[in-house]
């Protein structure tokens, strides 16, 4: 899957929106206070860059946990930062994306973000497949031989 990189694209439609809108604002500081409404504008707004889907739900129509997170590990490795949404749809995938977190988990040279982002992704669902694994982790942490993760 394509890895595009949404927060490139939100400066692009944040520097749109303040060039067509920046007369409303009466100094920086009050578009800076504005940045959430238009973050949550960009979500909801269809995309050329997407085929016209909402960047806010560009990752709903994706089923397959094992996809989405193969697709999490992408953007890790082409260092491009991975979407909240991608993070979000994997979440709401609950015990379905179980599996396929732990086998992320598993692989040997899985960059250690991808590793650090599946256990975060884990707990969000409430699994404790990987309980040992992190309780193994905490253990060579305290000894200080974290590389070694």
């Amino acid at each position: 899957m394509r890895c595009i990189n949404f927060d490139k694209e939100f400066e692009r439609f944040m520097m749109a929106y303040v060039k067509e809108h920046g007369k409303e604002y009466k100094n920086y500081d009050a578009i800076e206070a504005a940045m959430p409404d238009i973050y949550a504008l960009f979500l909801d707004t269809p995309a050329n860059w997407l085929g016209g889907k909402k960047p806010g739900e560009y990752f709903e129509q994706f089923d397959n946990a094992k996809q989405l997170v193969n697709w999490m590990e992408d953007y890790i490795k082409q260092r491009i930062p991975v979407p909240d949404m991608l993070m979000n749809r994997i979440s709401e995938l609950g015990k379905e994306a179980e599996d396929a977190l732990m086998n992320l988990l598993r692989k040997e040279r899985a960059p250690r973000e991808a590793v650090m982002q599946a256990m975060t992704l884990l707990r969000e669902i409430e699994s404790c497949a990987a309980m040992q694994r992190y309780i193994d982790w905490q253990a060579v942490r305290v000894a200080g031989q974290e590389d070694e993760l």
